[in-house]
């Protein structure tokens, strides 16, 4: 039998496997973390999960914007928070990097880019690099496994 997977499906995949291949990062989860989820979690870690979802129809075919929060944990330094923007920064760009220049995400999707940043500090240990994401896909309209009509 073969997987059922959709496009969605695929490109999460996709995105996870993208970011583990950086080689400062040293886990993904897609989750929406919290600080405690984090105690047992090598760091940095990249929890990401889909925030939002707008689709519209079109003949044949339904266009999907998706926007995908990557929360970026980061333990702090024992100086504190000093080096927490130079590692956050570096990061960002690598992470840009990996999901633009990716061959699986760029057939799968129409566009991806970058929609805002943050830097916080949950607690006096981690750092918190949040990465807001729009990707623009479509699929088949029922077959979500499909991309035929491109």
């Amino acid at each position: 039998m073969t997987a059922y997977l959709t496009i969605k499906a695929q490109i999460m995949a996709a995105l996870e496997t993208a970011l583990a291949a950086i080689p400062e990062v040293k886990a993904v989860e897609r989750i929406k973390a919290a600080a405690t989820d984090l105690d047992n979690m090598q760091k940095p870690v990249i929890c990401i999960y889909d925030d939002q979802e707008d689709m519209t129809i079109k003949p044949g075919r339904i266009e999907c914007k998706l926007r995908v929060i990557l929360g970026v944990f980061i333990t702090l330094s024992p100086a504190g928070r000093s080096s927490f923007n130079a590692v956050a920064d570096l990061l960002q760009g690598k992470i840009q990097d990996a999901l633009v220049n990716n061959a699986t995400l760029k057939g799968l999707l129409n566009f991806i880019g970058p929609q805002g940043m943050s830097k916080t500090f949950p607690n006096d240990v981690l750092g918190m690099l949040t990465l807001i994401y729009q990707l623009n896909y479509a699929h088949n309209v029922g077959d979500a496994t499909s991309q035929t009509f491109i």
